[in-house]
């Protein structure tokens, strides 16, 4: 029976949604192991998906997970990646100069993100968000000789705007949410599968969700289709074909 890996932007990912998770699977008779790795970065920004150098950067990942745990690409049965959108399928205009900012600041109630350097910003979301489309079109990653399925889900802006509504968190504000979130939903599944039905309501099906007209529109809005890609682990959609 092959395990199902969760890829995760950063060790508060994991804080936050781990122990929710197993609780859920754990209700819902799941009994594929699940394994739980933080990559320390976005890897979805990284590269360009016109080189397809953006998935090798994942693949790289799951090759040194698996090497780290002793386990083989056979070993898993598929690959979760959760990402924060970073409304990267903003309009240009969304996204303002501002010099009264030291940090990328969104502001979701006006739409917008307010930034020192907005067209260099808005050019790479940009381009994180050809690389989505890109990998998930793609549907699998092939680890060696192992064609192994890869979902991708979503949290926009971020994990703290979908969640909690704090798109703007320091690193320290996302190590006390997480820390409430897991003491919160940890063992009460059902809370939290409402929670991810409500963040994913209105965006279809797990490929319906990744509509570029329909995250463009919602690029502001609290929302993510890991509901979507909780379904298809529990046998309750189909991969996406």
């Amino acid at each position: 029976m092959g395990a199902i890996l969760f890829l995760t932007e950063g060790v508060t990912d994991v804080m936050t949604l781990e122990s929710p998770l197993r609780s859920l699977f754990l209700r819902e008779g799941e009994e594929r192991p699940l394994f739980f790795h933080a990559a320390n970065g976005d890897l979805t920004s990284k590269g360009s998906s016109r080189t397809k150098s953006t998935r090798d950067y994942i693949k790289k990942e799951v090759m040194g997970f698996l090497s780290e745990t002793k386990l083989r690409p056979s070993d898993l049965d598929i690959i979760v990646e959760t990402t924060d959108l970073d409304a990267s399928f903003a309009r240009r205009d969304a996204y303002v100069q501002s010099e009264e900012v030291s940090r990328q600041t969104y502001v979701p109630e006006e739409g917008r993100a307010y930034v020192e350097d907005a067209e260099g910003l808005y050019q790479m979301r940009k381009q994180k968000g050809e690389n989505l489309l890109f990998l998930v079109e793609g549907k699998t990653l092939w680890l060696k000789r192992e064609k192994i399925p890869h979902l991708i889900c979503y949290f926009s802006i971020n994990l703290e705007h979908a969640l909690y509504d704090e798109p703007n968190c320091r690193s320290h504000e996302k190590k006390e949410l997480a820390f409430r979130f897991e003491e919160k939903y940890a063992d009460d599944p059902d809370a939290f599968l409402s929670l991810l039905q409500r963040l994913g309501k209105g965006r279809g099906d797990y490929l319906s969700s990744w509509g570029e007209a329909l995250l463009k529109d919602t690029a502001f809005q609290r929302g993510s289709n890991l509901c979507q890609g909780v379904r298809i682990l529990l046998g309750k959609a189909p991969l996406p074909a």
